[in-house]
């Protein structure tokens, strides 16, 4: 007898950050679950394909240019797209969890978890499972790719107003990734994050 699997469900995937981005898409599609249907690194471009593709799910970074997650997310609440919403941050603080949740979306990921968990999570909104407020909640400090490039950087010498060019990001993102690399961290500066982050073993 033949084995049917199950249809992919259609998924929009929307992040600023092309590199992460790229591996949700790739991680989706590899699981055969999932059909990306589209692909925005903004939440005006993202808020376009859902209305053109009417994917079965959405998966938004929180903090996106042009228009937020929450503010997308509150755009197609208000009129009445009805798409389940998985939304991604590294923040994870329970008033944040509990913000986004309240603004309707299905769940919360923390996007500094492996992508296999990203993609169970995934399945589970699609299929109405639970998933859990915080999924894929590390139980150490994490950093996003740009953010271990740029403590990594620091440690090798160079300047924050080097690592632009030898990072190929514009100046704003590389001091908004540095920010977060240190409030992520739990320092002060960004010598100290740099020092945290070796300490655990993130930039070997």
């Amino acid at each position: 007898m033949p084995v049917h699997r199950p249809v992919p469900a259609r998924a929009v995937v929307a992040d600023d950050h092309p590199l992460y981005r790229a591996g949700v898409v790739r991680a989706l599609r590899a699981s055969g679950r999932f059909a990306v249907v589209g692909e925005a690194a903004d939440g005006q471009t993202a808020y376009e394909l859902i209305l053109a593709e009417q994917p079965e799910l959405a998966i938004l970074d929180v903090r996106m240019p042009r228009l937020d997650g929450l503010s997308l997310l509150s755009r197609l609440r208000l009129e009445r797209v009805r798409v389940p919403v998985l939304m991604l941050s590294a923040f994870t603080e329970p008033a944040v969890v509990e913000h986004v949740l309240a603004q309707g979306a299905v769940a919360f990921f923390d996007k500094r978890a492996d992508r296999t968990e990203l993609v169970s999570a995934a399945v589970a909104v699609v299929t109405g499972r639970p998933v859990g407020a915080a999924a894929g909640e590390a139980d150490h400090p994490l950093l996003l790719p740009l953010e271990r490039s740029i403590l990594a950087g620091l440690r090798d010498g160079w300047a924050l107003h080097d690592l632009p060019v030898i990072l190929g990001e514009d100046r704003a993102t590389v001091e908004r990734h540095a920010l977060d690399a240190i409030a992520r961290l739990g320092a002060e500066r960004l010598d100290e994050a740099v020092a945290c982050a070796l300490a655990w073993g993130l930039l070997d």
